[in-house]
Parts: C-alpha cells; sequence; structure tokens
C-alpha cells in the first residue's frame, strides 16, 4: 500500500463520520417527528352536516350582491334578439350592478325572489329585471316579472320532480346557503355530500382543511370541497374544475349564531370561460339569516300573477297557454301538444276578450230572464181580497 491510498482511506472515514454525526445530531435536536392526525372518515363530516340540517327544518336567507359582468358577456342575447343593427360587445365595457336576493326553504316547499339585471337590445343598456322561482312541494313555477325589458311577465308552471333536483338557477349564488343548510340533500344540492370522498388535508387561509373531490372521468370534471376541521366541517372554498381549468370558484366566511353554529356570513363567486377570462363575478354581503321555529305558511309558497302575464302550463297532459285577465283571475287557455306551435300573445289576450263579451251576453240574458220571471211573478200571483167590514 503507498502513502496516497493511506491518505484517500482517512480522508474518506473522516467524512463518514462526519455524515455520522450529522444524523445523530438531528435525530437528537429534532425529536421524534409529528404524526398528522388521522383524516376524518365520510361519517364523522355527514354526523356534522346532518346535525346541522337538524336544527332548520325551514329557514330564511337574504343577501345583497355586488356582481361583475365582463364586456360582452350579454353578444348571445343581442345574436338571438335577431334585432336589426344591434351588434356587441354587449355590454362594451366591464359594468357593477347590484343585486339582491331572498331564499324561504320550508321542507320540500321553497321560494327564491331575484332582484337581479338583464340586457335590453333596444336601449343596449342594463335594466332590473325581477324573477320569482317558487314551489310549493308539489308544482313548480318560474316568474319572469314585467319590467322596463320585459313587456309582459312570463311564468313557467311544471310538475315536480321531487326525487330529481330543485329547479332553482343561478346555482353559484346560492351554493354556500345549500351546503349550509342542505348540503346532503340531493334534492337541493347539485352535488351532494355523498358523492364525495375524502381525499387530504389542505390549509385554507391559515385553517386546517379537509379537501373532499367528485370526480367524472367520463365528463373530465372535478369538483372539490375544502371543510374546516375545527369548525364542524362547514366548507370554506367549493370548486368545480374541467380539465385543467378552474370553471368555478366559491369562497365563503362565516359568524356563529348561538344554538346554532356557523352560517355564510359573506361570500365571492367566480366563473370563467377560459383560463385567462372570467366569465362572470360577484361578492355577496349584507346577509340575514333567520333560523323558523315554526314551518313557513303556505300562502309563501305561492305567487301571485299580474294582470297581463302569459302562463305556460306543462302540469298536465298537453301545454296550455293563457294569459291573467285584468281582474287577475286565469284566462282562457289554448292547449298546445308536443310540436305543435304555442299561440302569439296577442291572440291569447283576444280569446280573453271575446269570452268576457261572451260572459257579459250570457249575463245579460240570465239577468233579463230573472227580471221577467219576477214580473211574471208578480202579475200572476193571486190577489187576495179584502174581508168584509163588519155590520154596526
Amino acid at each position: 500500500m503507498n502513502s496516497h491510498d493511506g491518505s484517500s482511506r482517512r480522508v474518506l472515514r473522516q467524512h463518514t463520520m462526519v455524515v455520522g454525526c450529522l444524523f445523530v445530531g438531528v435525530a437528537v435536536f429534532s425529536g421524534p417527528a409529528k404524526s398528522q392526525p388521522p383524516l376524518p372518515t365520510m361519517a364523522e363530516i355527514e354526523a356534522k352536516w346532518r346535525a346541522r340540517e337538524d336544527k332548520t327544518p325551514s329557514f330564511r336567507v337574504s343577501w345583497e350582491a355586488r356582481r361583475t359582468l365582463p364586456k360582452g358577456v350579454f353578444d348571445i342575447v343581442v345574436q338571438l334578439s335577431g334585432e336589426p343593427g344591434k351588434t356587441g360587445p354587449a355590454p362594451r365595457t366591464d359594468t357593477i350592478v347590484d343585486e339582491k336576493g331572498a331564499l324561504l326553504v320550508s321542507g320540500k316547499k321553497f321560494r327564491l325572489d331575484l332582484d337581479t339585471t338583464t340586457w335590453s337590445v333596444k336601449e343596449e343598456t342594463i335594466r332590473p329585471t325581477s324573477i320569482t322561482h317558487v314551489s310549493d312541494g308539489v308544482a313548480y313555477t318560474h316568474y319572469l316579472r314585467k319590467s322596463e325589458v320585459f313587456e309582459y311577465g312570463t311564468a313557467h308552471q311544471k310538475k315536480l320532480d321531487t326525487k330529481g333536483a330543485a329547479p332553482i338557477l343561478q346555482p353559484q349564488v346560492l351554493v354556500p346557503v345549500v351546503l349550509a343548510f342542505r348540503g346532503r340533500d340531493s334534492y337541493f344540492a347539485g352535488r351532494p355530500l355523498g358523492e364525495f370522498h375524502v381525499k387530504r388535508r389542505v390549509p385554507v387561509s391559515g385553517r386546517d382543511c379537509v379537501e373532499l373531490v367528485y370526480e367524472s372521468r367520463s365528463q373530465n370534471l372535478t369538483e372539490t370541497l375544502l371543510l374546516d376541521t375545527q369548525r364542524d366541517y362547514i366548507p370554506l372554498r367549493a370548486a368545480t374544475q374541467s380539465g385543467n381549468m378552474v370553471v368555478s370558484q366559491v369562497d365563503i366566511t362565516y359568524v356563529p349564531v348561538p344554538e346554532f353554529g356557523w352560517v355564510p356570513q359573506s361570500w365571492e363567486c367566480v366563473l370563467r370561460s377560459s383560463p385567462t377570462a372570467i366569465r362572470e363575478s360577484c361578492k355577496v354581503h349584507k346577509t340575514t339569516v333567520e333560523i323558523l321555529a315554526d314551518p313557513a305558511s303556505g300562502e309563501e309558497f305561492q305567487v301571485a300573477l299580474d294582470p297581463g302575464s302569459r302562463v305556460i302550463d306543462r302540469t298536465g297532459e298537453k301545454v296550455k297557454h293563457s294569459v291573467v285577465r285584468p281582474d287577475g283571475s286565469a284566462g282562457s287557455s289554448v292547449a298546445v301538444g308536443d310540436g305543435g306551435r304555442a299561440p302569439l300573445y296577442e291572440d291569447l289576450v283576444a280569446k280573453n276578450d271575446a269570452q268576457a263579451q261572451v260572459n257579459w251576453y250570457v249575463w245579460t240574458a240570465i239577468g233579463s230572464v230573472a227580471v221577467l220571471v219576477v214580473l211574471l211573478t208578480y202579475r200572476c200571483w193571486p190577489r187576495s181580497s179584502k174581508p168584509p167590514v163588519p155590520a154596526p
């Protein structure tokens, strides 16, 4: 062995000793590794959600929202209108609008009132409009009221499929409310809790959260819920991803309510049409939550249709079209079979007028006959003779 080999071995032993000392030092000073608490089971999460729902058989939530409408979001409305000379973008710049909403739920009954906005093609500007979704548990009505844009209200009525999903529109606005109070119910929740599975722990805004995931390979779709492990698994975020793009995301903040727990206080919604383009966004604030001790009255789940409103009734075998009369009563209906052409609004109004005239003639005739009967009865009724005057 030469001196060069000996020095190489000494250097190798020194390096080995140094590395060994480093591992020993790390083990001594770091102590035993902290293990993460086990992930909760779906049964544990569902128990917390069920307890929250059991406390809210009936509730009312109202809110105000500030919505950002990007440039050109109403272009499809302009295209479908067929108005000559009307082109986009609609609106021509990003526009901020204020809206309001209120949701009442009692069992399977619900009522959603929205003061929202739409695009006026004629005026080329944004105008307010009002929509009501209401169900008494048997039938459902979607009522678009008369406004500066719509010359008359339109009510769509149909039977309710209680085994399906409640036909409430604008789901992004309602996501936090539905998740907080009816997240396990497939009737109200588009994707009920039972269809998710626990995936991992994820921190959100400094809070320890557990991630729940629903995946559909056939649709290339992933839905995610991030639940706060320290606050009864309330959802802090709900997101939907298509491929590699997050198409919608809702971030929620909460406030504690005595004897109930946590209720949504505010939330932000973002909808994307592409990875770099936001289709719509809104910030919901000024929320009011009322937990009802008793079921809401049935009258609250009825909607009064304004005179002149068009009604499209799909509750029967055939679709019936009618227009509400000036006194608020139901108008004469026209039944249309599958594939049949819907009658014009003007024709339905004319049918009401014709029926009103017929009714006038009928009631006039009935009145005339009644008067004649009274007169004949009076003339033919035997008159009683006066009693004789007794002699003095």
